[in-house]
């Protein structure tokens, strides 16, 4: 039987730079791990004509005290692998326009679609501020402060970075620009057929 990462390069593009060649690899192997995980089972929320994840992306990546943080390319490719992808901007965009709660006890916001008729649990999504990782500093920033999580489109400021969603305590910014190799969470979308 042969390994994940025996397999990952065996079915690799042979046309990616060595960055983008390892972050495949990577993606890959996590995906793998994905799809065995309990993650797998968690229920979407229906919100704003998709299907989001009800956690956090939660394998790879790298990870402190929990929390999973990912490149801009890492989430991109193991999202791919497992069916799924990064919500655009204009979905965060639309995400932002629900009623949205801070809690002060899990740190983070809640969106809550008031139009709905089915219990909160199924019409409310919660993210949580886990701040970011700073790779050049070997840290996190922000946790329980703030939260960025990445988009799947270009920044319309600056097309060499990527728009990400940022909130803290009174302030939802679904359209920020953000450099690709700093480390954020990620909440996985999927379309509604």
């Amino acid at each position: 039987m042969e390994t994940l990462l025996k397999v990952a390069k065996k079915l690799c593009p042979t046309h990616l730079d060595d960055i983008a060649h390892e972050e495949w690899i990577n993606g890959f192997i996590w995906g793998s791990k994905f799809t065995n995980s309990n993650q797998i089972n968690s229920k979407p929320i229906k919100l704003c004509g998709l299907l989001w994840d009800s956690e956090n992306l939660d394998i790879g990546g790298f990870e402190k005290d929990g929390n999973h943080y990912y490149t801009y390319n890492e989430a991109r490719y193991i999202a791919k692998f497992i069916g799924k992808r990064l919500p655009t901007y204009e979905e965060w965009e639309e995400l932002s326009k629900l009623k949205s709660v801070w809690d002060n006890n899990r740190s983070g916001y809640h969106f809550i679609d008031l139009n709905s008729n089915l219990p909160i649990e199924e019409c409310s999504i919660f993210l949580p501020a886990n701040g970011l990782y700073q790779p050049d500093k070997d840290n996190i920033v922000g946790l329980q402060l703030y939260g960025h999580y990445w988009s799947s489109s270009v920044c319309f400021r600056n097309k060499s970075q990527v728009s990400c969603m940022y909130f803290r305590e009174n302030l939802i910014n679904p359209v920020d620009c953000c450099n690709h190799v700093c480390r954020f969470s990620v909440r996985l979308v999927k379309d509604i057929k």
